[in-house]
């Protein structure tokens, strides 16, 4: 699960492993009949070198958990923005043990520092 950007390790990425999604509706699995707004996202990162691996509900099911790693060796300050704000947001470790608060702007968007090839575990509650 990648934003297409100006990276090629993520435009490879996502070109080799596309998004697959499937949504629960009346308690069946499966795709359904809509339409998804072309300009939408569930999440959002920034800059492209911050690669989305996983996004699934917690181990303890109080929340979403987002898993990311930067992928071209170099340190930067990652922004991420889901399509609700986040209100509250934890660095765990992979294992989602270890909290660690992390600050959310005003705006919703959660703005971290990554190092390079960083795997990072990212915990946001409802």
């Amino acid at each position: 699960m990648t934003a297409i950007g100006d990276s090629g390790t993520a435009n490879g990425v996502a070109f080799n492993s596309p998004m697959v999604a499937w949504t629960l509706q009346g308690g069946h699995r499966g795709p359904q009949q809509g339409t998804v707004p072309a300009k939408k996202s569930f999440i959002r990162t920034e800059p492209s070198n911050i690669v989305v691996t996983s996004v699934k509900q917690s181990e303890d099911g109080t929340g979403t958990v987002i898993r990311l790693y930067e992928a071209e060796g170099d340190r930067c300050t990652a922004r991420i923005s889901l399509l609700k704000p986040i209100r509250e947001a934890y660095r765990t470790s992979l294992l989602e043990y270890d909290p660690e608060r992390l600050a959310v702007d005003a705006g919703g968007t959660l703005t971290l520092p990554v190092k390079p090839w960083e795997i990072v575990t990212i915990l946001i509650k409802e």
